[in-house]
């Protein structure tokens, strides 16, 4: 098959970086130059965020603090983005260990989950799921304590005991004040002091349940912006910390990723906020972030390597540009500045714009009993090619070789292969016996081929398109 390349659109890509850095006592400090950013633009993002709401934050890129603004020692109270940071955390300990399956039936673990209302239809508590109660599809409205509202699994709602009640479920299932499991399981690992974050005590609900301490998931949770952007950096690494799998990678993949139930916001994972859909674009689509209200914020954009903490002042109203309708664009409003300080991510070509395939009814099939067919442009404007475990284009040549060579001619429909004979290329041998051709590519005028089934894959080059 030869398709016509006309343009190409560009996506973001995951480029390859250095060896994982991990803070000890304190983040490891670089310039913004060094990590591929804009100072000017760096310092372009801290002074947009001081000046809509004040507050503090930071930027860390492949590991590295590159830029730090207001006080590093203030725990600040994040609001809602508890919910992801923490809440969603603690969830994924539970169910890497066990505790619990995401489609769990609630009740299974919780009996009397949702019966603080009496009005609670009684055969919709038994149909809320865990993934219902991390997604906010549960049914419930915002009340203190919700009612139902919608049958579970059908509507999303903004509900914030909702998350409560997936707090107390797992407070159930540890036996444990959550507290107690955060600490010892997330933030004595990554190397938080116990100075720069706390957990309040209830304000909503229960004190207790089954005489255990009571924490909430919707809010509460004061931290410094370097302690929230280690949570982030956990993610960002895949849920690794030096040599430990502290969260699984499944588990956190599943709950950066919009969920398919109908959540209240179009980008609402497992209280994370997630960019997957294309939402936002002044953001990577694999940006994922947790967001409380009067904008403080942890970001993760695992194709920049890159995780950004803006810490707002707690106000009830927006003060970023965008307003308070959309959540979402509180965060790009600040990230996209972020994003335009990054000087080596990926950019459009000016001259390729798309792709478009060829037709099917079009395919041209030739060299039949050939196959493989890694191909590349050769300086005088032909399709260079190598074949396997076949007899290449007719006329075919004379055995069966597990490597040939040839080249293709013209445009589609019209195209022309032609073998070309190479004593010192071509290989015999089927299947993993012979040498195959990985991948071509000619760089001024020489052809370099990967070979593989040589052991050690082999390096050839050809300065005579083949023939030697």
């Amino acid at each position: 098959m030869v398709a016509r390349v006309s343009a190409f659109a560009l996506v973001w890509s995951v480029p390859a970086f250095a060896a994982d850095i991990w803070p000890d006592k304190d983040w490891a400090t670089a310039t913004p130059a060094s990590q591929g950013l804009s100072a000017a633009g760096v310092d372009e993002a801290a002074a947009y965020a001081e000046k809509y709401g004040g507050g503090s934050g930071c930027i860390v890129r492949h590991g590295n603090l590159v830029k730090e603004w207001g006080s590093a020692t203030t725990r600040w109270d994040i609001k809602s983005a508890t919910k992801g940071s923490l809440g969603a955390t603690v969830l994924g300990l539970a169910v890497d260990a066990g505790l619990v399956k995401l489609d769990d039936l609630a009740q299974k673990h919780y009996p009397t989950i949702g019966t603080e209302k009496s009005e609670n239809d009684k055969d919709w508590l038994k149909e809320i799921t865990i993934r219902h109660l991390a997604t906010m599809t549960a049914g419930f409205d915002d009340g203190r304590p919700p009612k139902f509202v919608y049958r579970p699994g059908t509507k999303g709602i903004y509900s914030n005991d909702t998350s409560n009640m997936l707090a107390e479920l797992l407070t159930v299932k540890y036996g444990e004040d959550l507290s107690a499991v955060f600490k010892r399981k997330v933030m004595d690992p990554i190397g938080v002091p116990e100075a720069e974050w706390r957990w309040r005590a209830n304000q909503f609900r229960a004190k207790t349940i089954n005489d255990l301490a009571s924490r909430e998931f919707a809010s509460g949770l004061t931290i410094t912006h370097g302690a929230l952007a280690r949570i982030g950096y956990l993610y960002l690494r895949d849920g690794k910390w030096k040599d430990r799998q502290i969260l699984s990678k499944e588990y956190i993949g599943t709950a950066t990723t919009p969920t398919k139930l109908p959540a209240p916001f179009p980008y609402y994972a497992f209280y994370w906020g997630s960019n997957a859909l294309g939402t936002y674009a002044g953001m990577p689509k694999d940006t994922f972030w947790a967001l409380g209200l009067g904008d403080s914020f942890v970001i993760v954009c695992p194709s920049l390597d890159l995780v950004a903490v803006r810490m707002g002042l707690g106000n009830k109203k927006s003060q970023l540009p965008g307003g308070d309708d959309d959540w979402g664009k509180r965060v790009e409003g600040f990230f996209r500045l972020v994003v335009n300080a990054v000087e080596d991510k990926p950019r459009p070509s000016p001259v390729i714009k798309e792709i478009r395939w060829a037709p099917a009814d079009t395919i041209v099939r030739m060299a039949k009993g050939s196959d493989n067919w890694p191909m590349t442009w050769g300086d005088d404007d032909a399709l260079y090619t190598a074949y396997g475990d076949g007899w290449g284009f007719d006329p075919r040549r004379p055995e069966k070789l597990s490597l040939g060579f040839a080249k293709v001619l013209n445009d589609p429909p019209s195209i022309h292969g032609e073998n070309i004979p190479s004593a010192t290329g071509e290989q015999k041998g089927d299947g993993k016996a012979g040498k195959k051709a990985s991948g071509l590519l000619m760089v001024n005028g020489t052809l370099y081929m990967w070979v593989r089934n040589a052991k050690n894959a082999q390096l050839a080059w050809s300065k005579d398109c083949g023939r030697t």
